[in-house]
C-alpha cells in the first residue's frame, strides 16, 4: 500500500546549545476567569525567566473567551474582563519570554471565536504577536536538540465534547487506536485541568531488529481554581499548575515533573 502524506511536522532546532531542556507544558490558564489562579502562573512565567534552558509549548485555552453570541448562560457573569483585554493581558503576561515559546496551539475556548465569526484569534492575533509557531487545534512538533536526538511531541488541545472523566481515556485512543505511541516520544492533552502521566511501551522495528519504544501521555493539567460551574456539576476540584518535561541530549531519555514544585524539589 502507498504511503500518502497528510501532513507537516515543525521542526524546533536547539543547535546543539542545551545538554537538556525543560519544557513547561501550559495550557488551561482562562484568564479572564473569576477564578483564574494569576498568582500560581505568574511562578512559571518566573521560572522560565531563571534559566536559558527553559522552554514553552502552549496547548490552548490561554483566555476565557465567553461570548454573548453562543447562548452564554451565567459564564458572563464569571468574566472579569472583555475579550480583547484578555488578549492584552495574556500577551503582555508572555512577552518577555515569548522567545521561548516553541509553539502553540488553540483551545476550544479560543476555538469560540471562530465559530462565531470566523476570525482565528490564535492565527491572526495571539500567535503572531508573541512570534511563536501556530499549529491550530492539533499537530507534531521535532524538538531537534543536535543532528542525532529528536523528539517527536503530539500536541491536541482535547476534545470539545469529553465523553469521560478519565484522564488516560483520550490517551489511549491518540496512543493506541491511532497508534502514535509507536511515533511520538510525547503526547500532551489538555482541556480537562487534570495532571497525569502515563508511559505506553510499543514494539518497534528496525531493520531485521525489534526494539520497544516509550511514549509518555500527559495532561496538562490548568490555572483554574474551583469555579462555581465546577461545583454545580459536581466535578472535583481541577489540578493548578502543569507538567514540565526535561529531554536529555546525549541519551534518549526524558523526565516527567508533575508540576512546578515537584520540580524544585527534585532539583535542588
Amino acid at each position: 500500500m502507498a504511503r500518502r502524506k497528510v501532513g507537516d511536522i515543525f521542526t524546533y532546532d536547539f543547535e546543539d546549545k542545551f545538554d537538556y531542556i525543560d519544557v513547561w507544558k501550559m495550557s488551561d490558564m482562562h484568564l479572564g476567569h473569576d477564578d483564574f489562579d494569576a498568582k500560581e502562573y505568574k511562578k512559571y512565567i518566573a521560572w522560565v525567566q531563571e534559566e536559558p534552558n527553559r522552554f514553552i509549548i502552549g496547548l490552548g485555552d490561554y483566555i476565557e473567551c465567553v461570548t454573548s453570541g453562543r447562548n452564554p448562560g451565567t459564564s458572563l457573569t464569571t468574566q472579569q474582563i472583555n475579550i480583547n483585554g484578555q488578549v492584552e493581558v495574556v500577551i503582555k503576561l508572555l512577552e518577555p519570554i515569548k522567545d521561548r515559546i516553541i509553539c502553540m496551539t488553540e483551545g476550544n475556548h479560543e476555538q469560540r471565536i471562530t465559530k462565531d465569526v470566523q476570525f482565528d484569534i490564535m492565527r491572526h492575533t495571539i500567535a503572531p504577536r508573541l512570534n511563536t509557531h501556530y499549529l491550530g487545534y492539533q499537530g507534531w512538533v521535532r524538538l531537534r536538540l543536535n543532528e542525532k536526538q529528536n523528539y517527536y511531541v503530539y500536541l491536541h488541545h482535547g476534545p470539545s465534547k469529553s465523553t469521560s472523566s478519565n484522564p488516560k481515556y483520550h490517551l489511549d485512543i491518540i496512543a493506541l487506536k491511532l497508534g502514535y505511541a509507536g511515533e511520538a516520544d510525547i503526547i500532551a492533552v489538555g482541556h480537562n485541568h487534570k495532571i497525569f502521566a502515563h508511559k505506553y511501551i510499543q514494539p518497534l522495528v528496525v531493520g531485521n531488529k525489534l526494539f520497544t519504544h516509550d511514549c509518555w501521555g500527559i495532561r496538562t493539567g490548568g490555572f483554574l481554581n474551583y469555579p462555581l460551574y465546577s461545583r454545580e456539576a459536581l466535578y472535583p476540584p481541577a489540578d493548578v499548575g502543569s507538567p514540565i518535561v526535561r529531554y536529555y541530549k546525549d541519551n534518549h531519555d526524558i523526565e516527567i515533573f508533575h508540576n512546578l514544585e515537584m520540580y524544585r524539589n527534585l532539583n535542588k
